[in-house]
């Protein structure tokens, strides 16, 4: 990867993490519909650029994940799961290949059943 390719893709980071946050910070407020199809297209134009964003709220928690990088809250390490994501994980897909370009940032807490 040159120069060049090496500060896009890092634009593209930085695009798709500020997209995720605008997305998050809309959907606690109403009456936010109309911006909501911009940001759709938005993130089409960045997955049509190869660069796909996985937001894993809600996901299980588990020492062996390789695509986050977290940080737990409360005393249990046990049965946990992902409670607040700050950055999504962004993958690069070229070819039908996916590789990881950003791990996300997450916060584990214990899961309520």
């Amino acid at each position: 990867m040159n120069m060049l390719d090496t500060k896009l893709l890092n634009s593209f980071i930085e695009l798709a993490n500020q997209l995720f946050e605008i997305e998050h910070k809309l959907a606690k407020i109403s009456g936010t519909e109309r911006l909501n199809r911009n940001l759709r297209r938005m993130k089409q134009a960045l997955e049509n650029a190869g660069i796909r964003t996985h937001d894993p709220l809600g996901e299980e928690w588990s020492e062996t994940r390789t695509d986050c990088e977290a940080s737990i809250s409360g005393a249990s390490v046990d049965n946990l799961k992902i409670v607040e994501v700050i950055k999504p994980i962004l993958r690069w897909e070229e070819n039908g290949v996916q590789q990881i370009i950003q791990r996300g940032v997450v916060i584990v807490g214990e899961k309520q059943e």
